[in-house]
């Protein structure tokens, strides 16, 4: 059952968590009022590594 969740609690949401494999999962979500947004909310979820891999030639 998922949790009962306000737009009060999502606004302004801004969390990271990095994995063992140095993944990174960030999330932030924020009311707006911009016109680009027509929903009325601005988020961004950004996935990917905090090392680049090791190159070889």
């Amino acid at each position: 059952m998922a949790p009962n969740v306000t737009a009060d609690d999502l606004d302004g949401l801004d969390r990271q968590r990095v994995y063992p494999d140095d993944t990174v999962i960030r999330i932030f979500i924020r009311r707006t009022t911009e016109a680009t947004y027509q929903s009325g909310w601005s988020y961004k979820l950004h996935y990917g590594a905090t090392l680049l891999p090791t190159q070889t030639r």
